[in-house]
């Protein structure tokens, strides 16, 4: 695993106001768990994971995050991650973060666009059924596009609250070439609270293309070389510790 960290601050305060976010809006009762691709995309189980160094129970109680799911056609093939790790993954955080009881998950799901059918609304951790059903893996949804992805992030965090600690995880295999389109996406949203795991086994993310994704303006940067539930779990409990911690 090759991580590069970047200057972090906690992701607390509210979404600009300034723009439009240009998507269908969805509601909460409208919401309908994924159709899956099929048993090959669940095989991946989540596993229990050690509480990793920093964490804080309470702080995690004022957590909304957002998981934001590359389902591209590249993370379906061999190459990419055929197996739904980053579903077993996310369900193995889920377990840790289900412990502090006022914490908060979204999910949302990308390719070429985000659909609004896909978006599992902040949901409070006890309702673990269907946040579950919201990390379930849609049939490919084409191309990729981080903008929309984070569009549709800050769409689902205009339920927190000013004082609530946002987190958006983003897991991809990175093979996007971004433009100023993400960074503008970036700006609405909180600073330093989009954490990106690039689940890259195959390295399809080539330097020319993790070049664009380091001049972002992010919280975190995170390749994961190998394919694995628990280290890619670890990577994201971690992120969670750090970003919850109390600031200096």
């Amino acid at each position: 695993m090759k991580a590069r960290r970047l200057p972090s601050a906690a992701g607390r305060g509210v979404l600009s106001g300034q723009a439009p976010l240009g998507l269908p809006t969805f509601e909460a009762a409208a919401y309908q768990p994924a159709p899956s691709p099929g048993p090959a995309c669940q095989q991946a189980q989540p596993v229990d994971i050690a509480v990793p160094e920093g964490w804080d129970p309470d702080a995690v109680n004022e957590i909304d995050m957002g998981f934001a799911v590359d389902d591209s056609g590249s993370m379906y093939g061999p190459w990419g991650d055929p197996r739904g790790v980053r579903r077993a993954a996310s369900l193995s955080v889920l377990r840790l973060v289900a412990r502090s009881r006022r914490a908060r998950v979204g999910v949302v799901h990308w390719g070429s666009e985000a659909p609004a059918h896909l978006v599992l609304p902040l949901t409070a951790v006890r309702h673990r059924r269907q946040i579950e059903a919201g990390l379930a893996l849609p049939p490919s949804l084409g191309g990729n596009n981080f903008p929309a992805a984070l569009a549709r992030s800050r769409e689902v965090l205009q339920a927190s609250g000013p004082t609530r600690i946002k987190v958006i995880i983003a897991i991809t295999d990175g093979i996007e070439e971004l433009d100023a389109a993400a960074a503008q996406q970036l700006a609405l949203l909180p600073p330093r609270s989009v954490h990106v795991v690039l689940v890259d086994h195959s390295h399809g993310c080539t330097p020319d293309l993790e070049a664009g994704w380091l001049a972002l303006p992010l919280g975190s940067f995170t390749r994961l070389d190998l394919l694995d539930t628990r280290q890619m779990a670890n990577q994201i409990a971690q992120i969670v510790a750090t970003a919850t911690a109390p600031r200096p």
